[in-house]
């Protein structure tokens, strides 16, 4: 079906508590990878899994893994794709919401997941408008991607993110303030 003819994704289903379990647990280790990203004044510290429904890990990548430019789900869909062609019916998990739009002027991470097949997109922090405003989940959503954000990792996501995030506050993850 043509990108355009998907059905908008307004809210994702309910979840079950098994299920729940499963995305904290990928979303952990996707926030444990960031921490392999080098510190850049100008990016997120950002880890990414592409998931099987069988619950395998089939991919992952991190910020910069790949050199300047490079975003952890760019990284981790490009790994997955050397070794299956569909990534349909996968879920990509990434610390935080995939870019919509990059002050670089490269491809989004919202544009290499729609083209690449992912179905379902977990992410655990909102991306603060410090660089860009993002607007990833709605352009996933209308894209007919089930994005699901899951909230109380916020403040691991920021830990790893200090070096950016220092002086605003986030503990409901709100936009930041200007210093």
């Amino acid at each position: 079906m043509p990108l355009g003819d998907k059905k908008p994704v307004e809210a994702g289903p309910k979840r079950t508590d098994s299920l729940c379990k499963q995305d904290r647990k990928w979303l952990l280790e996707a926030i444990e990878l960031s921490k392999c990203c080098p510190r850049s004044p100008s990016s997120y510290a950002v880890g990414a899994l592409i998931v099987e429904a069988q619950e395998r890990c089939i991919a992952s990548g991190y910020s910069l893994e790949w050199g300047d430019g490079w975003h952890a789900e760019a990284v981790a869909i490009e790994k997955a794709l050397h070794h299956r062609e569909d990534l349909g019916g996968l879920c990509l998990y990434a610390s935080i919401e995939p870019c919509s739009k990059r002050k670089s002027g490269r491809r989004p991470c919202t544009e290499a997941i729609i083209s690449s097949g992912l179905t379902r997109v977990v992410y655990a922090f909102k991306e603060p408008p410090l660089f860009v405003r993002c607007q990833g989940d709605a352009v996933l959503r209308k894209h007919g991607i089930e994005v699901n954000r899951l909230k109380g990792l916020e403040p691991l996501v920021e830990a790893v993110n200090h070096h950016l995030l220092e002086g605003h506050v986030h503990s409901s993850n709100p936009p930041p303030r200007a210093k």
